[in-house]
């Protein structure tokens, strides 16, 4: 089953002391399941180079030449209207971050890996996982 990591799943892999568990559970996917949106991506930069951390950076590169980034191209950007036309009409908008990586899962057919279940919980047609509480 192929999966797209959000910011928060990136981020467990990439701390000084990373979360052994999702490791672990990553270790479980083959390399060619492993996805990251572009926005992801942006949002881990973002935060390295807002705290001066040049190891870091480092790192998130190295992250990026090993899962595939998928952009945010026209079709992603036809699944983001609809689900934001969507959300909102319901009353139930999210953020534009989220909802952009939101988007990169449901038109890539991907299942979105996120500790952050209440963000993209009304989202339709998006399938989620939470590798932080799922631990056994």
């Amino acid at each position: 089953m192929p999966y797209l990591f959000d910011t928060d799943m990136l981020s467990a892999v990439l701390r000084r002391t990373p979360d052994l568990a999702v490791l672990r559970r990553v270790a479980t996917v083959p390399p060619d399941e492993q996805y990251m949106s572009a926005v992801s991506l942006g949002e881990l930069l973002y935060g390295a180079r807002r705290i001066h951390r040049a190891d870091l950076e480092e790192a998130i590169v190295l992250l990026a030449r090993r899962v595939a980034i998928i952009p945010f191209d026209a079709v992603v950007a036809d699944t983001f209207a609809t689900l934001r036309v969507g959300l909102e009409r319901a009353g139930t908008p999210v953020a534009e971050p989220d909802l952009r990586i939101a988007a990169t899962a449901v038109s890539s057919a991907l299942t979105l890996v996120t500790g952050n279940v209440r963000h993209f919980a009304h989202i339709p047609g998006l399938a989620m996982e939470n590798w932080l509480t799922a631990r056994s």
